[in-house]
């Protein structure tokens, strides 16, 4: 989750994993190289300044939890619990015998006991769960 720096532009802890900043860059600074691309400058510091960050992302902001955890990567892990024990089958069955003949079957059973730690939040700070899922359609 992006902590109060970031929320306010100040990526000047975003860095890769050999701790070299990455740098992010202004593209209102977008002008041709000459040579068919283009280049950009790099925000001073990393910081984008606060006049340009839009509203509608401020707003956005406002419904992204904040850290729970200190740094930059892995600060927001599971928060909650729960227990998803299910079975469920499918049958299905058709007949005519008529009008050409006709037969169909089917068969589908699908078990989970996928508990532990959840998390309301998509990829890449989604759930921890450890449980296993398995869905096996038999047709």
């Amino acid at each position: 989750m992006p902590d109060n720096a970031f929320r306010s532009g100040d990526l000047s802890g975003l860095v890769d994993a050999s701790g070299n900043q990455i740098p992010i860059y202004d593209p209102a600074t977008t002008t041709p190289d000459g040579k068919g691309g283009f280049t950009r400058q790099v925000f001073p510091g990393n910081i984008i300044p606060a006049d340009r960050i839009s509203n509608a992302s401020k707003n956005i902001l406002s419904y992204v939890p904040e850290p729970t955890l200190p740094g930059v990567y892995n600060n927001y892990p599971s928060s909650g619990s729960s227990i998803t024990d299910y079975a469920a089958y499918t049958y299905k069955v058709d007949h005519y015998f008529t009008a050409m003949h006709h037969l169909s079957g089917m068969w589908n059973q699908s078990s989970n006991d996928n508990n532990g730690p959840y998390s309301i939040l998509p990829h890449p700070a989604q759930s921890t769960r450890g449980g296993v899922t398995n869905c096996t359609p038999d047709v």
